[in-house]
């Protein structure tokens, strides 16, 4: 296997894929694009034109994830809206990067909150632009968001304000 294509163990034992892995054709961000957001672009649309966040389930959570799901609204559909106060209440909390995300209004933007099994991505979409990943919002980038260093977060040391 090439560098571009190794790959290597996240902080929780699962594999780590590379851009080109994720994004290929039949890769995982290609099935979400066909598989969930396709189908469902003209909910995600009334959802945008409220001005809320469209909670996107590509696969559903174990049962602790399924009660935080609940929690944010869901009753079953793949996508539904989440308001401005329900999203402060119960994602603003998670992370600097996803508090400054949930509090930008933008009319020409779509905001998702992808739920992936027990992961989750923010991701942005924009006419003529295209999709987008959140900056700062991948694991790789929150220790940055929190000040601290990331062995800290993936097992080492703190070393609070360094990165």
């Amino acid at each position: 296997m090439d560098r571009e294509h190794k790959r290597e163990q996240g902080r929780n034992g699962n594999a780590v894929m590379t851009v080109a892995e994720a994004t290929e054709p039949g890769g995982p961000l290609d099935r979400l694009l066909k598989e969930t957001i396709i189908p469902n672009l003209e909910r995600l649309a009334r959802v945008q034109m409220a001005g809320d966040i469209a909670v996107v389930v590509h696969t559903t959570p174990c049962a602790l994830g399924l009660q935080s799901l609940e929690a944010l609204g869901w009753s079953g559909r793949r996508v539904f809206p989440l308001n401005r106060t329900r999203a402060r209440r119960w994602l603003s909390p998670c992370d600097p990067v996803t508090a400054r995300w949930v509090e930008r209004r933008d009319p020409n933007e779509l905001r998702m909150f992808i739920v992936w099994g027990s992961g989750t991505l923010l991701v942005n979409f924009r006419s003529g632009e295209g999709y987008s990943i959140e900056p700062g919002s991948l694991d790789a980038d929150l220790p940055q968001a929190f000040g601290v260093d990331k062995d800290y977060l993936f097992g080492g040391r703190a070393t609070v304000g360094e990165t």
